[in-house]
């Protein structure tokens, strides 16, 4: 059970700690999929003493700074964030509820839940995430309208169900039940699981966090290190489950893995400790596990939910 108890910390709150006027309509359409260069772009969420607040980076580093070059306060608790295409339009959630914010903009609440792990969908029209429960025991992946209605549970009642990803074509979400990886159409019908025969026996069963490359073509997820282990690993394998491979980083945990919109890059937030006894920061690495770069360095202050920037 102990591995279940893990993964359920890990998981519950986004899978990256262990710890604690009329708004526009977002651009609808095909988004574009940049090549990535120097000055592309990292937001996360920067967990300092005052309020957790989302930053930016640029991926060579040459500078990092508040979103949109203003500090963006999200609240007294992080459970996760997703941005539009064009990166001007940013949706997370906090213990009020589920908000949405322009660049140019305010917060406005848009559903008075909270819940973890939001995604938009490909064509920009509909979010993805887990609805909080009561009980740590069970959850609910749901969809919604960007405006907030057509809330649509997905999910039958008393799972445990978490980190629920869209196919690149939007008709399917992938997701991890109890450690195993299953497949269901955004409709809501249960498809099939995806067998890994090709991990090791103790790592089949302790999935988390996974994510659908853009190209369709690889998922990456977290999973466990091995039987009795705490620390985490960084996998990749084929949509069918077949071509199993731990990207080796030399860190002992990692979470909130993301494709680069032109599938040549992973980022993930990682650390040297398992319990919080360290700080996090956000790396990036080549999708094959090469040419690993610790992207915010911060001394003392943690970064965590690593997303890709269109602007900043």
């Amino acid at each position: 059970m102990k591995k279940y108890y893990l993964l359920t910390a890990i998981t519950l709150l986004g899978g990256t700690f262990l710890f604690p006027a009329k708004a526009r309509t977002p651009q609808i359409g095909k988004p574009r999929i940049p090549l990535l260069t120097d000055t592309s772009y990292v937001a996360y969420i920067r967990l300092d003493s005052v309020e957790p607040r989302i930053g930016a980076i640029k991926t060579d580093r040459s500078e990092e700074r508040d979103l949109w070059g203003k500090r963006t306060n999200i609240g007294s608790t992080r459970y996760g964030l997703t941005f539009t295409s064009e990166g001007r339009t940013v949706f997370y959630s906090n213990t009020t509820g589920i908000y949405r914010l322009d660049r140019d903009g305010a917060p406005r609440r848009i559903l008075d839940f909270t819940a973890s792990q939001l995604q938009l969908s490909p064509d920009g029209r509909s979010l993805l995430g887990i609805k909080a429960r009561a009980t740590s025991e069970t959850t609910e992946i749901f969809t919604a309208a960007v405006d907030g209605t057509r809330v649509t549970i997905l999910t039958p009642p008393g799972e445990f169900e978490t980190a629920p990803c869209w196919s690149p074509d939007g008709t399917q979400v992938l997701y991890v039940k109890r450690g195993h990886i299953w497949l269901r159409k955004a409709s809501g019908a249960t498809l099939r699981e995806i067998q890994t025969p090709d991990a090791p026996i103790g790592v089949r069963d302790t999935f988390f966090g996974v994510r659908w490359s853009p190209n369709g073509r690889s998922i990456v997820a977290g999973c466990i290190a091995g039987s009795g282990s705490y620390e985490t690993r960084i996998c990749v394998f084929n949509p069918d489950g077949t071509g199993f491979r731990i990207l080796p980083t030399g860190l002992k945990y990692h979470s909130g893995m993301h494709w680069s919109p032109d599938n040549r890059k992973i980022v993930f937030c990682g650390g040297d400790s398992t319990d919080g006894s360290t700080k996090y920061d956000i790396f990036m690495m080549n999708a094959d596990g090469s040419g690993l770069v610790n992207l915010t360095q911060s001394p003392t202050v943690s970064e965590v939910e690593p997303r890709w920037l269109a602007t900043w």
